[in-house]
């Protein structure tokens, strides 16, 4: 399986990228850099979240309806921009 345990998603991957690599990336198959962001709005609830000790940003997207780390890193994986590798960290269940 490509995804950690417990990730779940809508979306089947029936191809995807494999890094390879040529003499104008120095063989590391990466040229340039990409950010993935999460960003939340600062607002009331978002400031009462805070101040929780057990404050988790993926409810919070959630209750938001935004996108998560996780989601963005997987939505650059779907459509090809990147490898699984590079994302499987931000990938949570």
């Amino acid at each position: 399986n490509l995804y950690p345990p417990n990730f779940k998603t809508s979306v089947k991957i029936s191809k995807h990228c494999v890094a390879g690599g040529c003499d104008f990336c120095l063989q590391t198959a990466y040229k340039g850099r990409l950010g993935v962001f999460e960003m939340l709005p600062l607002n009331e609830m978002l400031k009462r979240e805070l101040q929780k000790k057990d404050f988790d940003s993926t409810n919070i997207c959630n209750k938001l309806q935004r996108e998560t780390l996780g989601q963005g890193a997987f939505e650059l994986f779907a459509n090809g921009v990147t490898t699984i590798d590079e994302v499987y960290p931000y990938l949570s269940g």
